[in-house]
């Protein structure tokens, strides 16, 4: 059996807000580290506009040289407590040598890397919620084209070669953008990076449509306690957005709803 110690490299962008970001995965070996870092450009920039991989790059340049001259994990804990950080050291097992690479992708998936498929299935009912109604009033579109016919349309590129794409838009002069936010769910590291990408992508969008846009987000959050629990979360979101509504608050998806349904009739609702 192998051994290996590991530790989750970590960014702390402000920290009076508290929020952190695990960015990579550092691994003792008996000659050396292995490190391995996140190459999501547009997870890092939703934290914190400033950060790059050049500037994560040079963190692990710096951590490299360091752990040549100190090997202990307790110590590297100790040593890096600033903007970036190395948590406590883990350990993990491997029957084989040949297994350590699938483990070392496992930590990586687990801690680090976006989860993209348990997003979307989180998502899934909120968003059907959300145009069942905009069918309902007649003003959801059957294709990206109908934009230009005062429909909502889904699935909107907004900078497709990024990956950016709008849940919901509408343009009647000015463009409406919504994104929508899932919290009903134990999955709060996964929510924190999906809602950095939604603030990245109003953001674009903001960009894109030359500050003609209107932003909201709809999250789902069924009691206190799951708003209490992802509330970096929605602090991310509410820097970035012009307004939030709870989808279970039934007064919150009145305003939402007149607004868009006002807009889809052709009126510039403010």
């Amino acid at each position: 059996m192998n051994r290996f110690d590991f530790s989750i490299l970590k960014f702390t962008p402000d920290s009076q807000r508290g929020e952190v970001m695990n960015v990579g995965i550092l691994i003792y070996l008996a000659n050396g580290v292995d490190i391995r870092i996140l190459q999501s450009v547009s997870k890092l920039k939703a934290f914190d506009s400033h950060l790059n991989l050049n500037v994560l790059n040079e963190f692990v340049s710096d951590l490299e040289w360091v752990a040549k001259g100190i090997s202990n994990p307790e110590k590297l804990h100790q040593i890096f407590q600033g903007q970036f950080s190395i948590s406590k050291p883990g350990y993990f097992t491997v029957s084989e040598m040949s297994d350590y690479e699938i483990k070392a992708n496992s930590l990586m998936d687990k801690f680090v890397n976006p989860i993209k498929s348990k997003r979307k299935a989180g998502n899934k009912r909120l968003v059907t919620n959300i145009k069942e109604e905009f069918q309902k009033q007649g003003i959801l579109g059957s294709s990206i084209d109908d934009i230009s016919n005062h429909k909502v349309v889904t699935s909107y590129p907004i900078a497709e070669n990024e990956g950016l794409f709008a849940e919901f838009l509408l343009k009647n002069g000015s463009y409406h953008l919504t994104e929508t936010l899932d919290l009903r769910t134990e999955q709060h590291r996964a929510k924190l990076g999906e809602s950095a990408l939604k603030a990245l992508t109003i953001d674009k969008a903001k960009d894109v449509f030359q500050g003609n846009l209107k932003s909201f987000v709809i999250f789902a959050a069924e009691n206190a306690s799951q708003e209490r629990n992802a509330k970096h979360q929605l602090n991310i979101l509410g820097e970035h957005t012009d307004n939030m509504f709870n989808l279970c608050s039934k007064q919150d998806m009145a305003a939402y709803y007149e607004h868009m349904i006002s807009a889809a009739s052709g009126y510039n609702h403010h």
